[in-house]
């Protein structure tokens, strides 16, 4: 009798899992795949502003593995088995070929994350494809030869499954139907889930300035908090705090780290990561020697945004009317100190809702990190987003779901014979 397996949410590695079982071999009308949505791949084809950041560029073991904030050693196997090389040549083979950009993040030739979904449209003709189909409970029992057997209620229907593959992704970015399902299904099996926290979130601040900015993008900030400094990537500030890629390495860190009103997070945002204190000051005392009989403030506007440059002029001290030639030169020294070591912003909470992923999940302890099996109940498998790993922004996240659900579409293939 053919084994018949069903797979909850059709995500990344929900779909990466399935298009392994059907190369490998399994007919596909034996795979059911779960999914919530009208659509395969929905927060797939919108990721990375619709272009899909579908891995990383980085070649080397360690500094790939030093970008995942929580389960980098769980994924050391299986991120090598199927490296981000080998995803790129898997997605080229499958008529999506990818290109690198300078900063390393790999996005489809075409720029469009629906040619990612596309591929797997593809892939997966023929599948027991079940969209708009919330799963509403899971039961294992031991079945002939003391098999586990799982059944899958929804819609008021139960069916008998050989394996179960759970792959809902985090409880997190609830636009695309994100809403910790998967987690929830796996409490209800017995199996232990770590506390859940948003990660790669967008941060309200406290200071109306911030808001005042609102629309204005810094390709290349640094941050500083709690004595460390993170990232160099871009940040833009908004209508309600501040967002972009060197926000969501921030929230990645300090995932764990309390974030409210009456516990703030203290930062400092500096405008240019390449620039130190000795490179402001030599170009700041510069361009002031030339342009000695005008303001500061218009002079500054010269090396920043214009509105930054107000906000910079306004949190000084100095006044902006002051003649360039009349700016002494600690004033000049506490302008390149703001700039360098940052200007000082108090972070009051995350935006609910609009994080991307969640820190935590599957408790990776007991779960088999070459197969994705569970250590608890045989022929359950855990993929993606829903387990106990999370990174920083740059490809990493699906990078981990393609690795993943490789591994358990393998793992399931060679266990049943095919």
């Amino acid at each position: 009798m053919p084994k018949k397996i069903a797979i909850i949410g059709a995500g990344a590695s929900g779909m990466m899992l399935a298009a392994t079982l059907v190369e490998l071999g399994f007919s596909p009308e034996s795979i059911s795949l779960f999914e919530r949505n009208p659509r395969m791949g929905k927060k797939v084809a919108i990721t990375g502003g619709g272009r899909c950041n579908v891995t990383t560029g980085i070649r080397s073991k360690k500094e790939l593995l030093s970008k995942y904030v929580r389960g980098g050693d769980f994924l050391e196997g299986v991120l090598w088995a199927f490296s981000p090389k080998k995803t790129a040549e898997w997605f080229a083979a499958h008529g999506c070929p990818l290109k690198t950009q300078d900063d390393l993040r790999v996005f489809p030739v075409s720029d469009s994350a629906d040619e990612v979904v596309a591929v797997f449209e593809r892939a997966l003709g023929g599948i027991d494809l079940r969209l708009s189909t919330k799963v509403e409970g899971v039961r294992v029992k031991k079945g002939e030869g003391g098999r586990s057997e799982f059944f899958v209620s929804h819609s008021e229907t139960h069916e008998r499954f050989d394996a179960l593959v759970i792959s809902t992704g985090w409880a997190a970015y609830s636009k695309t139907g994100s809403d910790g399902s998967g987690h929830a299904l796996a409490k209800s099996l017995g199996h232990p889930v770590t506390p859940l926290r948003p990660s790669l979130s967008a941060y309200e601040t406290l200071e109306d300035w911030t808001k005042g900015l609102s629309g204005l993008a810094i390709p290349r900030a640094k941050l500083f908090s709690e004595g460390a400094s993170f990232s160099e990537w871009g940040l833009l500030f908004t209508h309600f705090g501040i967002t972009g890629p060197a926000v969501f390495e921030l929230s990645a860190r300090l995932a764990f780290t309390e974030c409210s009103p009456s516990t703030p997070i203290f930062l400092r945002i500096s405008p240019d990561a390449s620039r130190t204190f000795d490179h402001w000051e030599a170009e700041i005392s510069n361009a002031f020697f030339q342009n000695g009989a005008k303001e500061w403030k218009n002079v500054l506007s010269l090396l920043l945004p214009r509105r930054l440059s107000e906000t910079v002029v306004a949190l000084s001290g100095v006044s902006g009317e002051k003649k360039c030639a009349t700016v002494s030169r600690e004033e000049r020294k506490s302008v390149c100190r703001l700039l360098s070591l940052g200007i000082p912003v108090t972070l009051v909470g995350t935006r609910p809702g609009e994080e991307f992923v969640t820190a935590w999940g599957i408790d990776t302890s007991f779960v088999d990190s070459a197969t994705m099996e569970s250590k608890l109940i045989e022929n359950l498998y855990f993929t993606g987003e829903v387990l106990d790993v999370d990174a920083v922004t740059g490809g990493f996240n699906l990078q981990s779901c393609w690795s993943t659900g490789r591994a358990a579409g393998r793992a399931i293939a060679e266990k049943f014979g095919r």
